[in-house]
């Protein structure tokens, strides 16, 4: 199982944190990460709404391998459940690039990825830290045209 988090999140024993985001906390000892699935530096800190930073990260995304990606997960978790994690701390962002890869893992593996602590939330299209304009109802189906994701 795949889930999503935030480096601060507490997580039962068992779990590895894999860290997507662009550096990792300086009081946690440094553990695996997957650089390619952090946001961009040349748009970052740039992108200045929601649109523009899911333009540059689905962009970003294209670029990845999923099968690649899954494998090294696979490799790293060794059968134990992986949380990808960042900074992000639900309630204090509106947005977080992990959520756009529990749409990426879903569209591109048919993976459900929820958030850690909040998977009755929904994953993929419903993850509750995707931008609320493209957040979709988990009973919801919405063809994949109809998304502007990938």
């Amino acid at each position: 199982m795949i889930f999503t988090s935030f480096w601060s999140k507490p997580l039962p024993t068992g779990m590895i944190r894999i860290g997507i985001s662009r550096g990792s906390p300086r009081w946690m000892k440094p553990g695996p990460r997957i650089p390619e699935l952090a946001p961009g530096s040349s748009w970052f800190y740039t992108a200045t709404d929601p649109e523009e930073f899911r333009s540059a990260y689905v962009g970003q995304l294209a670029c990845v391998d999923v099968s690649e990606t899954l494998d090294r997960i696979e490799r790293i978790a060794q059968g134990r459940p992986a949380v990808l994690t960042c900074f992000c701390r639900p309630g204090a962002v509106n947005f977080c690039h992990r959520s756009w890869v529990s749409v990426w893992l879903a569209h591109r593996a048919r993976l459900d990825v929820p958030e850690f602590g909040m998977e009755d939330a929904g994953s993929g299209a419903s993850h509750p830290l995707l931008p609320i304009e493209y957040r979709r109802a988990s009973s919801e189906p919405v063809p994949l045209a109809q998304l502007p994701l990938f």
